[in-house]
């Protein structure tokens, strides 16, 4: 996940909700552990206390259950007891990236960023809201980092009271920095048509924030338990709230299907989505943003995309979509950093790009002039039509085995009045950015070092008074291939930003993309389709998404797409 800031906004005059909410107590400074039993009941909790151990929540029906322990001996006493069928250390993974990169604030509107919602317009989503179908009615649990129920696109929309926190320490509505993926998630699904900032697919669908991360981690059973809790409240003491009828779950983490300690712990999260489907729940989760095909990957799982009877989205996105530069690539065009497969993928929904934000224009030689996708540097002034020839810069003594990475802090004056081309290494790009700027270059490009991976984003901050862009592997290669002899002109794209999805986010409004994008779109279009069918059966409801959807690609069911890119106009009207 790439995001950048749209616009901050300052709330003022807003109600103050006060709430009730689930929070789990913080489990001891030991060791945490999943158990799973046929069912889970006295004999259960009697041989953990055997064994030294501490039920932090148990689930009945389904017998599966988060312990603790300061016990060393608690793992191979309760896996020799024949009242668990399984038991694992639980783990801690990162099941978003934290390391996005921002791509500047800014400010394209007075009060609503409806016209940068492509996505919207993509799956045809005012003609379904034109047909009187809103998501009125359906509850829809946003299992992620957390939601700041006083935004004001997400406030109208949010059931407080039911909204649950599985992070020991953290209520339902805390994460850390100024995005909060669950924000924009949730943006996405149910953003409320109230007139300003943003609006989502199912615009008056009921949200509720079941907090399984922080800051993108999360432990196994902190997961699991919220996926349980969302299919059934009343199992978890809250008899008061009625279960959601879909589950959105934007996060993801790829392992090894024989990595050691994993098979219990992943088959305890199949187990959780399919008690929520037995319960009319559905299941829908992000692909993932690996580029995997996963079904090819025979050793290589990805979850909760492929956890049970859950359905897995992969993303689409445009490249420069208002057309600056007539690369185009429409908003259904697969996006590449997208996880797909035969047999994984369900549908595909627009994710987004991360944007064309630069464009190198190689003037010379012929062989290789035209205009190359680039990526604008966090970092510096925008470019604004340098041109020169182009240097690959050289490094006056090498320590890291690349010649042309700059990451040895000298300078090379053989860049002094050029643009200076420079491979990515194992340094910071500013690192390589300062040491062509202490050498009088006029611009910096860094070519990717790894193939079919695009223009790379620069991140970091720092003063500068050059431009610096990323490109891609192949782009840089023509280059050197065609040196000496190669002049080129810098030019920013700042519309490319919006190559992104706009959504909710803690400092008011952002732009992100990847999976976590898609998968939300598609738990709006379910939310559409329950609205305007209320009894419709689980079954019926995947069936109507995917026979809704848009073929795309090869005729018929295909490995990227599955059943088709979704449409929520024929998953109203049809």
């Amino acid at each position: 996940m790439r995001i950048s800031s749209l616009r901050s906004l300052s709330i003022a005059g807003i109600l103050v909700f006060t709430v009730m909410f689930l929070v789990l107590p913080a489990a001891a400074m030991a060791a945490d552990f999943v158990l799973t039993a046929s069912k889970w009941g006295k004999a259960q909790n009697k041989a953990v206390a055997a064994a030294g151990g501490n039920v932090v929540w148990s689930h009945k029906k389904i017998g599966i259950a988060s312990v603790s322990s300061d016990n060393p001996d608690f793992l191979a006493l309760v896996s020799a007891n024949r009242a668990f069928k399984s038991a694992a250390e639980d783990m801690m993974v990162q099941w978003q990236d934290p390391d996005f990169t921002h791509l500047g604030h800014i400010t394209p509107g007075d009060e609503t960023f409806f016209p940068f919602q492509w996505n919207m317009t993509a799956i045809e989503a005012p003609a379904a809201w034109a047909a009187d179908c809103t998501g009125a009615g359906v509850r829809v649990a946003i299992n992620d980092g957390g939601i700041d129920p006083t935004h004001p696109d997400l406030a109208p929309n949010m059931d407080t009271s039911c909204s649950a926190s599985f992070v020991p320490g953290f209520d339902f509505d805390e994460d850390t920095g100024t995005f909060w993926h669950g924000m924009h998630v949730a943006g996405i699904v149910a953003a409320a048509d109230n007139g300003t900032g943003v609006i989502g697919v199912a615009p008056e669908a009921t949200l509720v924030s079941v907090k399984v991360l922080h800051s993108g981690s999360g432990a196994f059973s902190w997961v699991i338990g919220g996926i349980l809790y969302a299919a059934d409240p009343a199992a978890f003491g809250r008899s008061d709230c009625d279960r959601v009828d879909i589950i959105n779950m934007s996060l993801g983490a790829v392992f090894n299907k024989r990595l050691p300690g994993g098979g219990p712990l992943v088959a305890a999260l199949n187990k959780a989505v399919n008690f929520a489907g037995s319960k009319g729940t559905l299941v829908v989760s992000a692909a993932g943003n690996e580029g995997i095909d996963l079904g090819q990957a025979q050793d290589i799982t990805s979850v909760p995309a492929e956890s049970g009877s859950g359905l897995a989205i992969s993303a689409t996105g445009p490249i420069d979509f208002f057309d600056v530069f007539s690369f185009g690539s429409g908003p259904r065009t697969p996006a590449p950093y997208s996880n797909f497969g035969e047999g994984t993928t369900y549908v595909a929904a627009p994710g987004g790009q991360p944007g064309v934000t630069a464009v190198v224009t190689v003037n010379s030689p012929g062989s290789i002039a035209g205009d190359k996708l680039a990526a604008a540097a966090s970092y510096g002034p925008a470019a604004s039509g340098e041109t020169g020839d182009v240097v690959l810069w050289t490094d006056a003594a090498d320590t890291t085995g690349d010649p042309h990475d700059a990451c040895e802090g000298g300078t090379d004056s053989g860049v002094a009045g050029k643009i200076a081309l420079i491979h990515r290494g194992s340094c910071a790009f500013v690192s390589k950015s300062i040491a062509a700027e202490n050498s009088s270059a006029i611009g910096v490009m860094i070519s990717n070092n790894i193939p079919g991976g695009g223009a790379i984003g620069l991140g970091g901050e720092g003063t500068f008074t050059i431009p610096s862009v990323g490109i891609s592997y192949e782009d840089g290669a023509d280059m050197e291939g065609e040196l000496p002899g190669v002049n080129a002109t810098l030019n920013a794209n700042p519309s490319g930003v919006f190559d992104q999805v706009a959504s909710s986010c803690k400092a008011g409004w952002c732009l992100a993309f990847g999976t976590s994008m898609a998968s939300p779109a598609v738990a709006g279009v379910a939310a559409l389709i329950k609205s305007a069918n209320p009894g419709i059966s689980l079954g019926r409801l995947k069936t109507k998404l995917a026979q809704t959807a848009d073929d795309e690609g090869p005729i018929g069911h295909d490995e990227f797409y599955g059943h088709g890119f979704v449409n929520a106009r024929r998953a109203c009207t049809e």
